[in-house]
Parts: C-alpha cells; sequence; structure tokens
C-alpha cells in the first residue's frame, strides 16, 4: 500500500487503493466502485494543506496525470482546466496565451481544485478567495454521474465554490482570465505600529498588499503590488529601489532562515536572536515582472501554519493583542506573522463571505512544538468571530463553525444531495460537517 503524506510531512495516511487515473470515465469508474463497494473515497492535490482534509482509509485519488487547459474562450475570456493542474502549470500557459488570473496566493504549487476548495487566497480587498474566478464547475457525484455545475444553479455552485471536496471528484472548471499583465512589488521595512495605524491608506494607495511582523522587533516587512505598463523597470517606479528579487537572492534567504530555524529549535535560547537577525538582513527591493511571478513566491523552509480570517475592522487591535502576547511569553516563536486582506465575497464555505476579511497566519517550524502558541492564538482569532483557513491548523467542530458561516445548512443541503451516504467524507470531515 502506497503511503501518502502532505509537503510539511505532518499528515499522512495509506489508504487501501491509491489511484492515479488519467480519464474522466476512470474517475468516475473508480467513485462508482467505491459506492457500491462502501468506501469512501478522497482526492490528493498537491498536499499543502495542513489538515487531515485528504486522508482515506478506502480510496485516495490523484490527479497528477490529469491536467491541462482544454479550451480556450477569448469572446468570454474563460479558460477550462482540468482540476489536477497545478496553479504554476497553469500560470505558464496562461502567460504563452498572452492571458493571466486576476489574483494568485503566496505560492502556486497547490493543484486548481486544492486551491479553490480550500478557500486559499491573495491578498487585496477588490478580490475575494481564489475560488471567486470560477464560472464553472465539472462534478462527478457518489453515483459516477457527471455534471457542469453553473453560476445560475446559486446554491450548488456557491457550495462547489469552496467545498472541500465533499461533494464529489472535482475534474475542472471554467475560470475567468484576463490579458496578461506585469506587477511592481516594492518590498519596505517599517515600524510595525506605524503599519497598523495606516491599514486603510494602504488600501487606498495599492492593488493590493500585505505585511509580516518579526516577533521580537519593531519590525514590519510591507510588500506593496502594483499594476505596471510592461517593460516598467524597478527604477522607474516613484523612486523604489532598483534591486531586482532574483531567484539567488531567494535561495539565499531560505538557506538563513532555515538555519536560524534549525538552531532555534534545537537552542530555544538563539529563537530570538535569531529572528532579530534575520529582520536586519531583509533589505527594502523592488521587482517588476509578470503577475504570476511577483505574486507567487518560493517557501523551502518546511512549517506549521495556522490561519483565520477576521472582520478586516478588529485585525489592528487582534494584531496588538498577539503582539504583546508573544513579547510577555517565554516561548521561542521566530516565523513572521502575515497579514493580508481580501473582499467580502459569496462562497458559502469562504472565510470571507460576506464580509471584508483580514487573515492572520502564524506559523511554526515543523520540528519545533508551539502548541501553546498555536492554542492562544485560536482562542484569540475565535474570541474576535475569526473563521480558519480550511487548509491551515483548527481544532473547530460543526458548532462553532455552523455558528460562523451564515449560509452553512444551504452547504449541508448541498452536500446531502451530492453524497448522502458520505462517500466523499473522512474523520476531519466528520468533525465539521457531521454525518452525511
Amino acid at each position: 500500500m502506497k503511503r501518502w503524506q502532505n509537503w510539511s510531512g505532518t499528515v499522512s495516511a495509506t489508504p487501501q487503493q491509491f489511484s492515479q487515473p488519467e480519464t474522466e470515465p476512470a474517475i468516475q469508474s473508480l467513485v462508482s466502485t467505491a459506492t457500491e463497494n462502501g468506501d469512501t473515497v478522497r482526492v490528493a492535490g498537491s498536499g499543502h494543506s495542513f489538515t487531515p482534509v485528504v486522508p482515506s482509509n478506502d480510496q485516495l485519488l490523484s490527479l497528477e496525470r490529469y491536467t491541462g487547459v482544454v479550451d480556450v474562450d477569448r469572446n468570454s475570456m474563460e479558460v477550462t482546466v482540468k482540476a489536477g493542474t497545478t496553479l504554476s502549470m497553469l500560470n505558464s500557459d496562461l502567460r504563452e496565451r498572452g492571458l493571466a488570473l486576476a489574483n494568485l496566493g503566496d505560492i502556486d504549487h497547490q493543484t486548481a481544485a486544492g486551491a479553490f476548495s480550500t478557500g486559499t487566497h491573495g491578498t487585496g480587498l477588490q478580490f475575494g478567495v481564489l475560488a471567486n474566478q470560477i464560472t464553472a464547475i465539472r462534478l462527478v457525484t457518489a453515483d459516477g454521474t457527471v455534471e457542469w455545475i453553473q453560476p445560475d444553479e446559486e446554491q450548488r455552485f456557491r457550495a462547489a465554490q469552496v467545498s472541500l471536496g465533499a461533494l464529489g471528484v472535482i475534474t475542472a472548471y471554467k475560470i475567468n482570465v484576463q490579458p496578461a499583465y506585469d506587477l511592481c512589488l516594492r518590498r519596505h521595512r517599517l515600524p510595525v505600529s506605524e503599519v497598523l495605524d495606516n491599514i486603510e491608506q494602504f488600501h487606498e494607495d495599492h492593488r493590493s498588499w500585505e505585511f509580516f511582523w518579526f516577533p521580537h522587533t519593531d519590525t514590519a516587512i510591507v510588500k506593496t503590488f502594483d499594476e505596471v505598463p510592461p517593460g516598467t523597470s524597478p527604477a522607474s517606479t516613484d523612486g523604489a529601489i532598483a534591486e531586482t528579487l532574483d531567484s539567488v537572492g531567494t535561495r539565499v534567504e531560505n538557506a538563513v532562515w532555515e538555519g536560524i530555524c534549525q538552531l532555534g529549535t534545537r537552542f530555544p535560547q538563539t529563537a530570538r536572536t535569531g529572528t532579530r537577525l534575520i529582520s536586519r538582513t531583509l533589505s527594502e527591493k523592488a521587482a517588476v515582472g509578470p503577475s504570476h511571478e511577483i505574486l507567487a513566491n518560493d517557501r523551502e523552509v518546511r512549517f506549521r501554519e495556522m490561519e483565520y480570517g477576521l472582520p478586516a475592522a478588529v485585525v489592528p487591535t487582534v494584531f496588538r493583542e498577539l503582539r504583546s502576547y508573544i513579547e510577555e511569553s517565554t516561548l521561542p516563536v521566530q516565523f513572521p506573522i502575515e497579514c493580508r486582506f481580501v473582499g467580502a465575497d459569496e462562497p458559502y464555505l469562504s472565510p470571507a463571505y460576506g464580509r471584508d476579511t483580514g487573515f492572520i497566519a502564524v506559523h511554526a517550524y515543523y520540528k519545533k512544538d508551539l502548541s501553546n502558541y498555536f492554542e492562544f492564538c485560536e482562542r484569540l482569532f475565535s474570541e474576535n468571530s475569526g473563521r480558519p483557513h480550511w487548509g491551515k491548523e483548527h481544532t473547530k467542530t460543526t458548532e462553532y463553525l455552523a455558528n460562523s458561516y451564515p449560509e452553512w445548512e444551504s452547504f449541508q443541503t448541498v452536500r446531502n444531495d451530492c453524497d448522502p451516504n458520505g462517500i466523499f467524507t473522512n474523520s476531519y470531515l466528520s468533525e465539521i460537517f457531521g454525518t452525511a
């Protein structure tokens, strides 16, 4: 039996059957057989979720052989893409065609289905989670039938946009695209208090932005993203420092950070010094390039992560309370605290459903036990109406979640219709949704 594990090595599974279907009929056949046998079916993407959303004791499908762009409609500006296609593959294909996605998350290694189904997001109040770019969803349900779910089927469509794989096996999407565009990234060092005091101004001044605060320092790294004409050089963008963020520099930063994390894990007393050191080495930089190259990052240092979406208005208060806790504790917190913003959207299980949302993410080196830190953060986020990112660590179950999502019962209705016998569930989803 094949053993599967996620990117961080924190979740694994040894299913009775591991399949890599290459055609949609093969996927339908696997699902039909599982239903007849009373087996459960889960689908693995690239393994970048930190929650046990993937494991199955019975059948685990990987769509890594079911990839590619199927169709491009330039009249409607839609592309049809197979669900196993990674965002990196999709970005490269679109760029060659002079097209691009409107927004991306922090990385682009996830499959389309994995990113959309877990509510993965980027940053920018003009955007919701990435699943808002979907215009149709192709789904294999428990009886093996396949259908396109369209926006005019509002309840089914809103449920399927962010579904955690609980409705069936998604085989393809139609996605809105736009003409390819370039972005200018500027990376600034600012006092974290100044950033928190000027959040609204950053929203007004930039297409999108995000910031990271390094614990045990006053330093925040602010990254702003603005669309620029093709051919713009960093030197010509409002006096930004003309230093390109190249792959060599990124690899060096990752290598230094890996070393600091290993040292801080083995010798916790060095954690604060190490974090202060890395915060000083990150200089102000600027880069211009294709949108997907600017938005996506290389994350080579493995970690655990918890991220909650909060009402945007409470972010400064919550962030300050979190900062006070870290500074007053003796915990060897090293990873920077990340903050991004997205606009209110409509997928039923989007953490940004119905409200402008600020996401605060906390991390720990994958070899380090910071359970007390994560517990405090989750309690703080929960007290402020937080909704957990579905692909990041959390402990929430049905009672809390049902009260957090206004359309929770609407999603459950669709789930019960698509999968009445719980074929597409596992123990994690049972804790979240209850039994089908």
